[in-house]
């Protein structure tokens, strides 16, 4: 990480885990929910179907906030850990 991301993420984590987690795999979840049930499987679309569909989505989508938090969080602390952050 340089300085730049380094200021970045501070605050990113000023912010808040869950935030960040509802907003990027909110994001990402609702995109992955709209593209996939609405284009990619038009044509087994019923009720059941999209709430199946939208619950999964949900979850992958928290699961996704969650491994970009992660993985932020390793690349921040190994940036402060080498003394990147002053």
């Amino acid at each position: 990480m340089n300085e730049k991301q380094i200021e970045a993420w501070k605050k990113v984590r000023e912010k808040g885990k869950a935030r960040y987690i509802a907003l990027v795999g909110g994001s990402y979840g609702v995109a992955m929910f709209l593209f996939m049930t609405f284009f990619q499987f038009r044509n087994w679309l019923n009720p059941r179907f999209i709430i199946i569909s939208a619950l999964l989505w949900i979850v992958g989508g928290a699961l996704f906030g969650l491994a970009m938090w992660t993985i932020g969080e390793r690349r921040f602390q190994k940036a402060v850990t080498r003394g990147a952050m002053p």
